[in-house]
């Protein structure tokens, strides 16, 4: 699989690199991006959901790096070829065998359209990479040991984990790193629908995860609501919601692309169950969980066996989570309430062992050795009759490519960005990458 590019080191290699969502997956792109334009012998694009066809037809990449092979991008790439499919699975760490199985083996086929039996998208990857070697141990009987490289976790923001907790500001500030927006009828009923009668890790089934994101945001809405009384309120929205607080006064909604912002204005982070309280402890914010607050029955679990209640603060009353808060303002709360096991699990899944980030030097290692393709091609008519295109998309496929490729491309960018200066979309607004 992997072969040394003799007698090519003067080529310039073009490598498409895929954002499929941009507060996902458009750090890591465009770190891989400047390292790969300094590394040297690489041109580098970067693309988003409206114009990656288009991109396709005109740079006729040798690499293409996306994010998750699954729903239509899965169905994407049975339409090219000619180019090295590199996948970089953003949904890692933290996982258990079970879910790490879930993640890849069922996460990677279009579930609404695709029956199961057609098989996984990953087939269609000719690399995978891997966050660290327990990921790959467990998905080896699956997918080709050769084909997964372990890299780490190319989303930190920062080169080693903290250890110590960051000072608190003048006044504090609280954020708030909101769940899927459960109030999204037809995201909830698709959900239920592909999973009723199937696993769905970490919980024991759909019904209890819709469940708990249901508990999840009635809590976080309770707490905003009494929080921002007292303090600075910095809420996260998930990409492409606009309502999951029933009242957005005096809240600051953060739109941003990156947690970036989010981590260096808060001085403590709520979560449900997302891996962002994990992250906000790498950076030194102290993280607190509600997952012990959803307590609709006795024995109720929901999401605290999952990783992140497990690391940060877990408290079991919104008495004890109010006092957690407040401790955090009298700067007398600790990062997490065990550090060393925190540093031991963070290390062992994001940074491959090691104290520094090194995954994107080891990204590019796998993307300097690796075989190329001669240039990406599209099966134009496999595409429009496998994918539900919009009119515009089919009319400008059909633009004859002997007469231009980089018409169509510029029109899609174009288009896409008036969309977005006129609309309110909040999906085309704060989930879709527009390249400039």
């Amino acid at each position: 699989m992997f072969s040394k590019r003799e007698g090519h080191v003067n080529d310039c290699v073009r490598v498409l690199l895929f954002v499929t969502t941009r507060r996902r997956d458009l750090v890591p792109m465009e770190r891989l991006a400047d390292r790969l334009e300094a590394h040297g012998g690489y041109s580098v694009l970067l693309s988003g959901m409206s114009d990656f066809h288009f991109a396709v037809l005109d740079f006729k990449p040798n690499i293409v790096v996306i994010g998750k092979p699954d729903n239509a991008q899965g169905s994407w790439l049975k339409c090219i070829s000619g180019c090295t499919v590199v996948s970089l699975n953003t949904e890692q760490g933290g996982l258990d065998e079970d879910f790490v199985l879930f993640n890849y083996l069922e996460g990677q086929r279009d579930h609404i359209n695709t029956p199961l039996e057609t098989g996984a998208e990953f087939e269609l990857v000719d690399h995978h990479l891997i966050i660290n070697d327990f990921t790959k141990q467990t998905l080896s009987p699956y997918i080709d040991p050769d084909t997964m490289h372990v890299v780490g976790y190319p989303r930190l923001l920062a080169d080693q984990c903290a250890q110590d907790v960051n000072p608190v500001s003048s006044r504090l500030t609280v954020g708030f790193a909101c769940g899927v927006n459960i109030f999204d009828k037809n995201h909830v009923v698709e959900t239920f629908e592909c999973f009723w009668n199937r696993p769905y890790p970490p919980w024991r089934n759909i019904q209890t995860a819709l469940a708990d994101a249901f508990l999840e945001c009635l809590w976080i809405n309770h707490l905003v609501t009494q929080l921002k009384e007292r303090y600075r309120v910095i809420v996260r929205y998930r990409p492409g919601d606009g309502s999951y607080l029933q009242d957005e006064s005096n809240v600051e909604i953060d739109y941003s692309d990156s947690l970036d912002y989010l981590l260096t204005n808060v001085d403590i982070v709520i979560v449900g169950c997302s891996s962002i309280g994990v992250e906000a402890l790498m950076v030194g914010v102290p993280a607190v969980s509600v997952a012990d607050l959803a307590d609709p029955w006795d024995n109720y679990v929901g999401s605290t066996k999952y990783w992140v209640p497990q690391l940060v603060w877990a408290p079991n009353s919104i008495d004890e989570l109010l006092g957690l808060v407040d401790c955090r303002a009298r700067v007398e709360l600790d990062l997490c309430p065990d550090v060393e096991r925190y540093l031991t699990e963070v290390r062992d899944t994001y940074y491959c062992g090691e104290r520094s980030d090194r995954s994107i030097e080891r990204i590019v290692d796998v993307i300097d050795k690796c075989e190329r393709g001669a240039g990406a091609r599209l099966d134009i008519p496999k595409l429009i009759s496998l994918c539900d295109l919009s009119r515009l998309q089919r009319l400008l496929l059909r633009v004859p490519q002997s007469v231009s490729t980089r018409i169509p491309y510029r029109f899609v960018l174009w288009y896409t960005k008036v969309r977005r200066h006129i609309g309110s979309d909040p999906y085309l607004n704060h989930h879709v990458y527009i390249p400039e």
